[in-house]
């Protein structure tokens, strides 16, 4: 909506459009809609739905993959012997929401002897930093290579738990309902992750300095000041708690 291309799109397509409320909008938009503050911005955005239906509060989300998908997923965690799946996703394009790989595999390796069977996944484009990762762990880990959206989905709803940086895999497990542990760093909690919510936790380190939604920072002191066993101590009290109701 503040982006110049889709306001002039929607200006000139015709179309009818909605955008939350603001004075300069209704020079590109047809519908304006005010603006109520839900603590995540994907449940800030049902709010578009009032436009067909008074009963959207009620509305849930959802996300789906294909049978196939399913199928190809169902294959590799029979095939590997995987009871206790948990997925791991530590790719991210900005420096400042990606962990250092290596305090990850520290993760992965610590849940795996909490009996977990961690399972690294990777777009096409990501699988060497993946597995030059996976040489540095003390355990053989799953890696999931080369995974489509369909089977990414398929993936982490199989899954008893999703862990990784602030990134699109959280939010497909908070519309699956899967328990999710996300690790941030410049990005806000407030906004991206939701509130109030037993299924989904996060940990910071809570520097002055954040969240500062930058997208370069020279010494990432908000990810390489967070230990792999400051995020497990608190890791392993969401999984206690979680699994004790």
């Amino acid at each position: 909506m503040t982006n110049l291309r889709t306001r002039t799109i929607c200006k000139f397509s015709g179309s009818k459009s909605v955008a939350f409320k603001k004075l300069w909008r209704k020079y590109f938009y047809t519908n304006l809609l005010d603006y109520e503050d839900r603590g995540y911005s994907a449940y800030d955005k049902l709010q578009f739905l009032k436009v067909f239906n008074d009963n959207y509060n009620e509305l849930k989300f959802r996300v789906f993959c294909s049978k196939q998908d399913d199928e190809k997923v169902e294959k590799f965690l029979i095939e590997n012997k995987i009871k206790n799946p948990a997925t791991i996703l530590i790719t991210y394009k900005r420096q400042t929401r990606r962990r250092k790989e290596s305090y990850y595999i520290k993760l992965a390796d610590m849940l795996c002897q909490d009996g977990f069977d961690p399972i690294f996944t990777a777009a096409s484009n990501e699988v060497d930093y993946v597995k030059n990762a996976l040489k540095l762990s003390k355990f053989s880990h799953f890696f999931y290579r080369d995974s489509g959206v369909g089977e990414l989905v398929s993936l982490i709803k199989h899954a008893k738990l999703h862990i990784g940086n602030d990134s699109a895999p959280k939010h497909i497990a908070v519309a699956l309902g899967v328990p999710s542990f996300t690790i941030f760093g410049s990005s806000n909690p407030k906004g991206w992750h939701p509130s109030n919510n037993s299924l989904h936790q996060y940990v910071q380190k809570n520097l002055s300095c954040q969240p500062c939604s930058k997208k370069e920072c020279a010494t990432l002191e908000c990810l390489l000041e967070l230990s792999p066993q400051q995020v497990y101590t608190q890791l392993k009290k969401f999984m206690e708690n979680l699994w004790a109701r």
